[in-house]
């Protein structure tokens, strides 16, 4: 009989299972839940140099499970070189443009500078900004802003220059660089064009930083009690450094990704992985960002100052879809008939009407198939 190592006792044990919901004492045995049930019947199962561990009082649960999330990005972001000037940490625009000035004072010359959270209505611009406003915040070097929700970025002359974006550049699939009536960029992406704004983060330069970055991030979700997370927009860019932080046995939290599929193709096998990272679906965008105005919707935004001049919005915006239903259609049936669980983000009612219709024709193939397809957000639901 497999003996167990470790034994808690002493508290509440709550097992979320409806046929035992808590039990007096749990057993571990190389890190895997051995037994719950009775302190009796747990404390005969240890053996002679278990460690107990008395709960004093409190509860043992299941850990939390963050259901979608960007930690590989995210952790670039939150920890330097990078610089964070979202809504709670920089409460107004001339708060943003303080930091970055005094970041582009501190910088060497040529250094990219990248910041993350620029957001048209909770820092109340007065407009959509351009590389022209870049430009005179830090025209030296290059630089480039993402937005708070991730789904727009702005870059300045010379960070367009640096990676080669000019008039002649054509949109990514699924993104857009934003041109004004002659054809020049206007310092603007949207959705996939925001992770060319993103590319000299992703370089094997970076690699350490990364590293420990995503190492400290995950430290944060395990104080939380996250023991499990999801990268709702993992990139085969970031397999090295998911492996590095496997690799490191440092890891406390488990990672399960969902690999951007927008390229028709994606380097894995479903379940590739192991324990602590393993690669589950398949990520597609279906529209954008409620902050950036391009969901696709029946209702138009309203016509306000914050729409049409904050957002720089047409008047009776109604967004865009990213892809037809020919397109998205493709994308479901190539990759739900190899097995890979979709996870399609769609937020306006339009969107949201063309996932499910996708959805549906995938669906009527797989007969049994326990596919739980997701739709991410679902910002602009009907009944």
């Amino acid at each position: 009989m497999q003996r167990a190592d470790t034994v808690f006792r002493g508290g509440r044990i709550i097992t979320m299972n409806a046929a035992q919901p808590e039990g007096e004492a749990l057993a571990v045995a190389g890190g895997r839940i051995l037994a719950v049930g009775s302190a009796s019947e747990v404390e005969a199962l240890a053996n002679a140099a278990a460690h107990i561990v008395d709960l004093d009082g409190g509860v043992l649960m299941p850990g939390f499970i963050e259901a979608h999330g960007h930690p590989a990005t995210e952790a670039i972001f939150t920890f330097p070189p990078a610089t964070d000037v979202r809504p709670f940490f920089c409460e107004r625009y001339e708060d943003v443009i303080a930091k970055i000035r005094e970041r582009v004072a501190r910088a060497s010359p040529g250094e990219f500078l990248f910041f993350r959270g620029l957001d048209a209505v909770l820092h109340r611009l007065p407009k959509d900004p351009t590389y022209r406003d870049l430009d005179e915040w830090g025209p030296d070097n290059p630089i480039v802003i993402q937005a708070n929700s991730g789904h727009a970025g702005w870059a300045n002359s010379a960070a367009l220059a640096r990676l080669g974006i000019t008039a002649e550049t054509p949109d990514p699939p699924g993104g857009h660089f934003l041109r004004d009536s002659s054809g020049r960029p206007t310092g603007k992406a949207t959705e996939l064009g925001v992770h060319a704004f993103l590319a000299p983060l992703m370089t094997r330069g970076m690699a350490e930083f990364r590293k420990s970055s995503l190492l400290a991030l995950l430290a944060q979700y395990a104080r939380c009690g996250i023991t499990l997370a999801s990268d709702q927009g993992f990139v085969p860019e970031n397999a090295d450094l998911y492996q590095s932080v496997a690799d490191s046995g440092e890891v406390p939290v488990r990672v399960r990704a969902y690999v951007r599929g927008h390229h028709g193709s994606v380097p894995y096998r479903h379940g590739e992985g192991d324990d602590t990272f393993r690669v589950i679906g398949v990520k597609l965008t279906a529209d954008g960002s409620p902050w950036v105005g391009n969901i696709a919707i029946t209702d138009p935004y309203l016509n306000t100052d914050t729409t049409l001049q904050t957002m720089g919005l047409p008047p009776d915006n109604r967004g865009e879809l990213n892809w037809s239903d020919e397109m998205l259609q493709g994308f479901i049936d190539h990759y739900s008939a190899q097995g890979w669980q979709m996870s399609v983000h769609a937020h306006g009612d339009i969107a949201i009407e063309q996932v499910l219709r996708c959805y549906e024709k995938a669906l009527r193939g797989a007969v049994g198939a326990d596919r739980r397809f997701r739709i991410e957000h679902c910002g602009a639901i009907t009944d």
